[in-house]
């Protein structure tokens, strides 16, 4: 019943993603920015849900949700959104870096959908370590960063 309500709130995500990605594009290609406000309340819901997903595979899995590459890519992408969160919030101007974020986050969203499977048991004890944790964030943070420079130069461009 679990894996049900995770699914609910991944696959909302993943839709409200997707759906930003086209608002971003069509909001650049339109130069008009009332799609770009659009967009950005569709990546906040959309965080929300990737958020629930996680900690409701966290809370009934007992595990953190970094075992398999479908949970890592998305909490890779909830750290992704995240920081493009924080850059829009705090930064002015920045908003048609969603026109690459958010279309690759659909991607990279969509296709964890695809290998989802079952919550796993144990933590395997080669995992068992606290630089589990700190190889997490750091992945993630770099791979976000990484996203949102590419998108920043593109805007150069």
């Amino acid at each position: 019943m679990s894996l049900q309500y995770e699914m609910n709130f991944f696959w909302t995500a993943t839709a409200c993603y997707g759906i930003a990605a086209f608002c971003y594009i069509y909001g650049l290609l339109a130069r008009k920015d009332a799609f770009f406000n659009c967009a950005l309340s569709f990546v906040v819901v959309g965080f929300s849900g990737n958020l629930g997903a996680i900690a409701l595979r966290w809370y009934f899995g007992g595990i953190p949700p970094f075992i398999s590459i479908s949970e890592s890519l998305t909490a890779g992408v909830l750290i992704a959104v995240f920081i493009f969160l924080i850059t829009q919030f705090f930064g002015r101007n920045l908003e048609a870096s969603g026109v690459l974020v958010m279309p690759v986050c659909f991607i990279l969203l969509g296709w964890a959908g695809t290998m989802t499977k079952a919550i796993g048991g144990a933590l395997p004890v080669a995992l068992q370590s606290t630089w589990l944790w700190t190889h997490i964030f750091a992945a993630a943070s770099g791979f976000s960063c990484v996203l949102l420079a590419s998108s920043f130069g593109l805007l150069y461009l």
